[in-house]
């Protein structure tokens, strides 16, 4: 049996993590009429079922096939998530603060706060997804650029 590389694993987990940016956005919509802006909630539980027991299949199945770590691999696997908490922790602050920020001017129920609230919620998880991208993509520069003590 043919071990998976690392590298792969991660991508992997990166593009996985797409399912919940994509069931965010197909799940929440905004109507907008003259005066007022509604929201709209549309569960695809079926769909949704399904995407996550495949996801969670295909982890199971590589998760057993794949490297084990070695200690370079650990460290810099460790220096990739050490920068990307820092990436989240700015990410985090630049997104909510200013949300905190209209929350304390606009009314909760008001319809523009509504429609603000479906927006901040995919920033956010589309960040989800960004970050783990980019974890990936730095483990990978870092495994080959030789940059782990």
């Amino acid at each position: 049996m043919k071990k998976v590389k690392i590298q792969f694993y991660l991508f992997l987990q990166a593009f996985l993590t797409l399912i919940l940016p994509l069931f965010y956005s197909f799940s929440f919509s905004v109507k907008r009429n003259d005066q007022s802006v509604m929201a709209s909630v549309r569960f695809q539980p079926l769909l949704l079922l399904l995407l996550v027991l495949i996801a969670l299949f295909v982890v199971f199945l590589l998760r057993r096939r794949r490297e084990n770590l070695d200690e370079y691999a650990k460290r810099a696997l460790q220096i990739a998530d050490s920068i990307c908490f820092k990436i989240s922790v700015l990410f985090i602050a630049a997104v909510l603060l200013p949300a905190l920020f209209l929350a304390t001017v606009l009314r909760v129920s008001s319809p523009i706060m509504v429609s603000t609230i479906i927006q901040y919620g995919k920033i956010i998880v589309y960040g989800i997804f960004v970050l783990f991208l980019i974890r990936a993509l730095l483990f990978c520069w870092i495994d080959k650029k030789g940059l782990v003590d």
